[in-house]
Order: C-alpha cells, then structure tokens, then sequence
C-alpha cells in the first residue's frame, strides 16, 4: 500500500502552512494541464451596441419583452472577456443610462454570473431574499423579483446539428406586474425570445447564427399558446399577428382575422379608438378594458425595423380580472377587520370606562364587576385571536411555513372545550358533540393550532346558521388518522360559490349571508393549519339544509418536533 499523505497531529501551524502551499501550487499545475489540454471555449468579444439601427432593434426588443411578459425592467448583459464582467447594455426597458452603467457585474459569483456560466434559465420569486441578487446590486435597482434566461450562440454543421454552445451573456426582465410572479409560461416565452436576441447580437460576432426554421416555428407556437392575447398590426392598421387568446377574445378565427382591418376585427368602440390611437402616436400606451366581463390590461407599443422605423404596433391583452378581484377583497378586509378590530375595544373601552367611575363600587357590586372583567377578559382573548390570524396570514402569503409546536394531545378533551367555550357566545343554538364509543387515542400535533381549527369552524357553523338549529362536532377513528366534521343546519353555500371558500378574504355574499361578518381569513387560515398538520379539508352542503365541513389529521405527522 503506497503510504497516505497527511499532516502529523502534532505538526506546527508553520509546517501546515507551508503544506497549504505545496498542494496549492500541485493544483494550479494540473488546472495549467487541464487548460492546455483542454481549452474551454470563449466567449466571443461583445458588439459596441452603438450602431444605430442595432441600438433601434435592441430598444424595440426589450421593450416588447417587456411588453409581453407583464415585466416592469427588462436589461441585456453581455460578457466582456477582457474584463471578466458581465455588462448591461443601453438602450434598456425602463432603466436610466445612470443604472445601466451600474449594473456592471463579476461573471464568477451572482445573480447573473449563475446564469451565464450555467446556462440554465434562473427564476427569482423573491430578490430580498436571495443574496445572488445582493451581489448584482439589483435591490438598489427596486427589483423584487426576475426571470435571467441565457445568451448563447450555437454553432450547426450542414446538417443543422448543434456542435458548440457558447455563452455571450444574460437577458433579464424585472419585477412581474400586478404583484404577480414569473410562471412557466414566461420562462418558456423569454428562452425563446431569448434566441431572437441571440440572433441580432451574433451578427456582429465571429460565429454567426441565423434563426432557423425550426426556431421560427418554435416562436410562433410559444406565442399562440400564451395565456395572454397578443395581437400585432401593420402601420395600416391591420392584422398581421394574432394568437388564439385574441382571437377566442375578439370572437373572430385566426386564419379570418388575418390580414383584416380593426375596422372589421375589433368590435369594441373604446378598444378601436385605442389601437387607433396607438397607431397614431410613438410610445407606449397603457389602459384597462372590460371586455366578455373580464377585465384586462391592454399594452399597446410601437414596432420598428431594423432601420428604427415604425412598421405598426404590438398589443398584449393581460387579463387581470382576478387580480382587481382580489384588490377589491383587500379594500373590503381592511374595512371588515377595522370594524372587527373597534368592535371588542368598544367593549372593553365601555366596561373599563364604567368600572372606572364606580371607583367605590356603589352602583356595582363585586358580582356585577366579576362579570364586566369577564367580559373584557372575553374580548381581549377575541383580539389576541383577529391578531393571531393576521399574522399567520401575513406568513402564509409571504411563503414561510407556520411554526408548529407539537406535542401529545388529547382529541377528545380538546374537542370538549371547543364546543363549551362556544356555547358562551350563543343561546339559539344547540351545540352537540359525537365522539366514538372507545376513548379517542392520543395524537401528536399543534394543540394551539388545531383548537383554532376547531374554534373557526363552529364559530364559522354559528355565523352562516342565523336562525338557529343544532350545530354538530364529530370525530371518527380513521386507523392512522381522526377524521373531524362540524354540521350545521344553515344556509348551506350554492355550487358556484364553492371554489371561493378557502380563499384568503373571500366571503360569500347574498341573501342571508349580508348579515354574516368576518374577515375573509377563517376558512384559508383553517385549510392552511390543517394542511401544515398533513391533512386535507373539504366540504359538503345543499342550500337551505346546511353545510358540514370536514377535515382530517394525521395521529402522527411524519416530521415532528415533540414536545
């Protein structure tokens, strides 16, 4: 056996030191070996965009990715060699000449850097929180999230194979609109534009590249598939690209719509005097229309030749008709949860100020003040519980998982106290509990969490039972799980109303349900406690006969932390 190099354990840090040497200079041999045999390819020397027609091209192209992608900035980096950076490129989508001049960056370490040498497309749903982006600078830039797809040009032989892929730099779009992230549909979009971009660039580079007809195809094919309607029209004002999405939209077929008139294609008055006006002017315009009763984010942006000159303009239709949706559900929770939030501090406000002017109790006796602070105590703990749930909710929506505490719990005792602290807060309901005959086991889980799971629930059952009626707790021993159900005899919830239930500051509206208040969180804070246990809730109603919701909880998560 050929004896193992190693450092004695008694050796000094001088003889470790100059041991570190040796090994560092073995290593930087063999990588000078390596290199030599084994020459990594080079990116090419990036073009000086400052060629008129090509800064023109690259200007209407990043715009029109940005355009398309819902995207707030979109940059092009290109990779100097001589410098080892990478580094952005003017003109950009709605960055100064100031910031792009910034935005110049090492090609070994970041955001960037990751993409390049990889090239692989990165996708950064939150910048904050990824020290890559740090490393750009790119949170000095406002950038919250971004879709960084590779520049690489391929060289083919005669029979169009790819022999060589080299890397020339990084496109990036910034900061999807309306809040929203970048999805798959805009990965696969922006690797495809990607190629268009490669294709320009690569005209000034020693290895030429040409879109192929297979490329050609694939862009065409990407953009019919978006989500999004995109509509192109000639200077002349007529239909020269259409997806399905505007077609579906307009009521019109691809191959009819073709080559027509707006006249003919777009039969809404103030979406024709919008194209129109886009057609008319340099520049992008932005405005929202209602069209099949879906509200949608139009983009219209001039398109321009290689020469810069206009040749008509790009429209994407983005339907936002869920996202105002949920702006309009926000503005009602926040008028919801005041009220919420004033209502009990009224009360304890009320009973504090009363207990305060009796400071010798000679209009209230010792019995009458130990209910006052029950009341206060009662609605204090209603408080602690509205802010509980806007913080679980907060942590929900930001993508960090619910802190779970498990420990042993006794289902039975728990289910118990639930239903007697209801009972507390209504007289026209009959609260029943139905347990197995057999004890019910023991379980591991959030005792907290799993009480505010059952607490929503009946409150919820009380709320949408408005005339009353027997509200029932069950629980069966599934073998490796409890199955929960809380019945009630209310309103019941309408078929289409279904899909909304669990969604964070939805409430269902209509008819007797004007009455009920809230805030929109219980049922979406539920499923997201039940779900962080590993279980799964769903609900069964009729109108008009009432509702049960059911849920079910492991006996032992699969990951704990007992307590």
């Amino acid at each position: 056996m050929g004896e193992a190099a190693a450092t004695p354990m008694g050796a000094s840090m001088q003889e470790i030191d100059v041991e570190l040497a040796a090994l560092r200079r073995r290593i930087a041999e063999l990588e000078r070996a390596r290199h030599a045999a084994f020459p990594p390819a080079v990116a090419p020397t990036p073009p000086a965009v400052s060629h008129p027609a090509l800064a023109s091209t690259l200007q209407a192209f990043v715009k029109r990715v940005g355009t398309i992608l819902q995207a707030e900035k979109c940059v092009i980096m290109l990779y100097d060699p001589s410098t080892g950076r990478l580094v952005a490129q003017a003109p950009a989508f709605h960055l100064s000449d100031e910031e792009v001049q910034a935005l110049d960056v090492s090609a070994d370490h970041g955001l960037s850097a990751d993409v390049f040498r990889s090239q692989h497309t990165i996708t950064v749903p939150d910048c904050a929180a990824d020290p890559r982006c740090a490393a750009d600078a790119l949170p000095a830039l406002g950038v919250h999230n971004a879709l960084c797809v590779p520049l690489v040009v391929e060289r083919r032989n005669e029979a169009q194979l790819i022999i060589e892929r080299t890397p020339i730099g990084v496109i990036h779009v910034f900061n999807k609109r309306y809040g929203l992230k970048f999805s798959d549909e805009d990965e696969r979009l922006l690797t495809v534009l990607a190629r268009n971009a490669t294709a320009v660039l690569s005209g000034a580079l020693p290895v030429s590249h040409a879109p192929t007809p297979a490329e050609e195809k694939r862009l065409a094919n990407t953009l019919q598939q978006m989500a999004s309607g995109l509509l192109v029209l000639t200077g002349q004002g007529e239909v020269s690209i259409i997806n399905a999405t505007a077609a579906d939209l307009f009521g019109v077929t691809i191959p009819t719509a073709t080559g027509q008139s707006i006249d003919t294609v777009v039969a809404d008055a103030g979406l024709h005097a919008f194209l129109r006006e886009a057609l008319g002017q340099d520049g992008a315009l932005t405005r929202e229309f209602t069209l099949k009763e879906h509200v949608y984010a139009t983009e219209a942006a001039q398109v321009r030749d290689e020469q810069g000159r206009s040749s008509g303009v790009l429209c994407v239709f983005h339907d936002i008709t869920e996202v105002r949706n949920v702006e309009r559900m926000k503005s009602d929770f926040v008028s919801t949860v005041s009220h919420e939030l004033r209502t009990p501090l009224t009360s304890i406000k009320g009973f504090v100020r009363t207990l305060l002017d009796d400071p010798e109790e000679a209009y209230f006796d010792r019995t009458m003040r130990m209910e006052f602070y029950g009341i206060i105590d009662s609605e204090c703990d209603r408080l602690v519980r509205l802010i509980n749930d806007l913080l679980s909710v907060s942590r929900i929506e930001r993508g960090l998982p619910l802190t779970m505490n498990y420990c042993t719990t006794d289902a039975g005792a728990l289910v118990e106290k639930c239903v007697a602290f209801q009972r507390s807060y209504t007289e026209r309901h009959a609260l029943r509990v139905r347990l197995p005959e057999e004890a019910l086991p023991h379980i591991t889980a959030d005792k907290d969490k799993l009480d505010q799971v059952l607490t929503n629930l009946i409150s919820n059952a009380i709320k949408y039972s408005p005339d009353g009626g027997t509200i029932t707790l069950s629980v069966v021993d599934e073998g490796e799980q409890l199955r929960f159900a809380v019945t009630d005899q209310g309103i019941g919830i309408a078929p289409e109303h279904m899909h909304k239930l669990f969604q964070r500051f939805s409430r269902i509206h209509g008819g007797d349900t004007q009455r009920v208040g809230g805030t929109g969180l219980g049922l979406f804070l539920t499923k997201n406690l039940v779900e962080a246990h590993g279980g799964a809730i769903w609900v069964e109603s009729t109108p008009g006969i009432g509702s049960t919701f059911l849920f079910t909880i492991p006996k032992q998560p699969t990951s704990v932390n007992e307590k």
